[in-house]
């Protein structure tokens, strides 16, 4: 998958759903061992974020919102990553924003963005 997407061409649902699998897979094993976790992912649909939540009781979804310009501005002066920036389009075409989501505003610092999440999810520091 991501020898197609460093040649430019977006996953599709069937693509992603393996995937997916894996992710819920990992949340359960996790979840069963009274593990905490964070995932990265972009979860840019409904359906998606159903397969890996399932019917777990205790998943969390943090999204992390920014602007098309902003985040294009970001991507282009990462270097090396597989994921080219032309492909961001597609990825806000697919989008479906969370409605049972903590939002986060990615115009914030790192660090700022950060304690937000730690705030508003009522996380406890390390």
């Amino acid at each position: 998958q991501v020898e197609k997407m460093a040649n430019g061409t977006p996953l599709t649902d069937e693509d992603r759903k393996p995937w997916l699998e894996a992710l819920h897979q990992l949340i359960l094993e996790q979840m069963q061992q009274g593990n905490s976790l964070i995932i990265s992912s972009s979860a840019l649909k409904r359906q998606y974020r159903s397969i890996l939540r399932g019917n777990l009781e205790g998943v969390e979804f943090v999204y992390l919102k920014g602007s098309f310009d902003l985040i294009h501005q970001r991507m282009v002066k990462r270097q090396g990553h597989y994921m080219k920036a032309s492909m961001l389009r597609s990825q806000f075409d697919t989008l479906q924003e969370p409605n049972q989501a903590t939002v986060i505003n990615i115009e914030l610092s790192i660090s700022d963005c950060v304690k937000e999440i730690i705030q508003k999810l009522g996380l406890k520091t390390l």
